[in-house]
């Protein structure tokens, strides 16, 4: 069975279990920043079909409504049993992305 889970006590943190999590996941990332970019600066895949580690270095940035850029950086683990994802964490800048989801929460909140 699949599993994420994403470091932190942010709204976006905690476990995640199978395909429709996941998913739903990622719509409400998509909500909170809307073009979201991702750059992979690096990769490392290690193991054998039935056991394969894959690390991945990436920066995040995403626009603000002031014309501003969010930026954050990530470190992704993942690992594969047969090409299946059985294991995804995603470690951030939590407080980074704590304090981001934040001010955004506000402006919506504002109306701004």
């Amino acid at each position: 069975m699949q599993q994420s889970a994403y470091a932190g006590p942010a709204p976006l943190g905690g476990g995640r279990r199978g395909v429709a999590d996941v998913r739903a996941w990622f719509q409400r990332m998509y909500s909170y920043f809307p073009g979201i970019q991702f750059t992979v600066h690096e990769v490392i895949v290690q193991g054998w079909p039935w056991n394969t580690l894959v690390a991945t270095r990436l920066s995040i940035a995403a626009p603000r409504a002031d014309g501003s850029v969010y930026r954050n950086e990530a470190m992704q683990f993942v690992r594969l049993r047969w090409g299946k994802v059985v294991e995804d964490r995603l470690h951030e800048d939590t407080y980074k992305l704590a304090n981001e989801l934040q001010e955004r929460q506000e402006l919506s909140q504002s109306g701004s």
